[in-house]
């Protein structure tokens, strides 16, 4: 069995100070070791070497492994370390370690390498993607887009789609940033048809995996003067789609419009309805926004955006209401002759994948706000799920952070900060952190990472990590695991 390396772990930052010069001038080299790859698995045989970015100060490193079936090799310009492995010809698995020096900072590099006699999952962490990755509804196609500099202010876009069933990688393009400018992926069909964010002129751009390209015609319904819509979520067979757009009819307390949720039943828009008042029980401001549905597409879920604090809406059978219900509740104050009121209940951001495929359930973030006596809100936070079945939720307030993704057997994934936690509904208990999870699932070594999707089969899970950049702070970068292509 041949096949290309596809599991690649985290990037990662060692640094050390030095002080140097007099005490009249007194200066701070610093030393570190940037690696694109921490943790990297290679299959028992047939391995593709592995080429890892290294940043260093200073500039001359040296990498030594600890096992002589690992082999590291410094490229020519200094900036990249290859790493191949012999054939695993035990029965068990195997790892090094592999350590990269410059003067008193280190970094180490850790290689599994499985046996033989072994298929694995596939994982892959395409940095060159902007803006996160998005999974087609039964997770036959993940997709997402990179760009490149053509010169001046002229980029070129390049579309990609992965299909999980056959691991094929489908890049399409260039298409150039003089047509559109595009900002984030929305959602993946089945089909294939990917929706992106057009920056420039509003609405969607809509990409094939044959290589076309369309963009998002103007609404035509009234009272939208031509607004194009923003597509974000797509049923299974594609007969509904669900996103979008703003209504300029002077409703709202600005007075400009708002927001309205939208559904394409067969090609056919109309709005969904709206609950009568903002999540804070006042009147909307900005309005409803969709961010995704169930596979089926009879299940959708929304934010309000008014006072930018995301309050959840789903409808279902034709009706709307907020999603925890049976724990909202809006807290009033009078300060002075002036009433203010704040809603408590589940909230998220602009977030693709906070449903479970057949839309049992739905999660987020359960805040529970009150006012003081100043009028400040004081805010407690936990992660939480709502079952749209029985209509009633479920507050983990054992952890801390929200709810990312879960699934219809009740598979929870909790985010606090970087770290994700794997939390079981049905028993009310904590399974482990992901990369547990991940290794228990998948017979993978990752690390720490956020996860957004899971299919409805389990096979495919998708996600995002960050990773620390030598200049500060970090980026998002996206990662999935497909199944073996056998």
């Amino acid at each position: 069995m041949k096949s290309k390396l596809l599991v690649i772990g985290a990037s990662m930052l060692a640094a050390a100070a030095v002080i140097t010069g007099c005490s009249q001038d007194p200066t701070t080299e610093y030393q570190y070791v940037s690696l694109s790859e921490a943790v990297c698995s290679f299959l028992g045989t047939g391995n593709q070497p592995l080429v890892i970015t290294v940043d260093a100060s200073p500039a001359e490193w040296t990498a030594e492994p600890n096992s002589s079936w690992v082999k590291a090799e410094k490229g020519e310009d200094g900036t990249t370390l290859t790493i191949t492995v012999t054939d695993n010809d035990s029965d068990t698995e195997r790892n090094a370690t592999i350590t990269v020096t410059a003067a008193s900072a280190s970094q180490d590099i850790t290689v599994y390498q499985l046996p033989i006699d072994y298929t694995m999952n596939h994982y892959n962490k395409p940095r060159k993607w902007i803006n996160g990755s998005v999974a087609s509804p039964s997770g036959k196609y993940i997709a997402g887009f990179f760009n490149e500099v053509v010169g001046g202010d002229e980029f070129h876009y390049f579309p990609v789609f992965i299909n999980t069933e056959t691991g094929e990688e489908i890049v399409t393009g260039p298409f150039s940033s003089t047509l559109f400018k595009c900002h984030q992926p929305w959602a993946v069909s089945d089909s294939g048809i990917l929706y992106v964010t057009d920056n420039e002129h509003g609405g969607n751009v809509i990409f094939d995996i044959d290589g076309n390209f369309t963009t998002s015609d103007p609404m035509d319904l009234e009272g939208y003067g031509g607004k194009k819509p923003n597509v974000t979520g797509i049923s299974a067979d594609g007969t509904i789609m669900v996103g979008w757009a703003f209504k300029k009819d002077g409703s709202g307390t600005l007075g400009k419009g708002l927001y309205r949720p939208l559904i394409w039943e067969n090609g056919v828009c109309r709005e969904l309805p709206m609950p009568e008042k903002d999540f804070d029980g006042n009147d909307y401001s900005v309005g409803i926004m969709v961010r995704g549905c169930s596979a089926d597409g009879n299940v959708i879920y929304g934010t309000t955006w008014d006072n930018s604090r995301g309050g959840m809406v789903y409808w279902k059978n034709g009706e709307v209401k907020y999603v925890g219900e049976d724990v909202r509740s809006i807290d009033t104050k009078t300060i002075d002759g002036v009433t203010y009121s704040i809603g408590s209940g589940f909230i998220c951001q602009a977030d693709k994948y906070k449903i479970s495929p057949s839309g049992k359930y739905i999660c987020g973030k359960y805040n529970k706000n009150t006012l003081n006596e100043v009028g400040s809100v004081v805010t407690e936070s936990y992660p939480a799920v709502f079952d749209t079945e029985t209509e009633t939720s479920i507050i983990i307030d054992e952890l801390a952070g929200q709810c990312d993704h879960v699934t219809d057997d009740g598979i929870a994934f909790i985010t606090n900060m970087r770290s994700c936690t794997v939390y079981d509904l049905n028993s009310r208990t904590v399974i482990g952190d992901m990369p547990t999870y991940v290794k228990d699932t998948y017979g993978l070594t990752v690390e720490n990472m956020i996860v957004n999707y899971v299919s409805p089969d389990g096979k495919v899970i998708m996600g995002t990590g960050i990773e620390d950049l030598v200049t500060g702070g970090g980026r998002i970068v996206p990662w999935f695991i497909i199944p073996p292509v056998l």
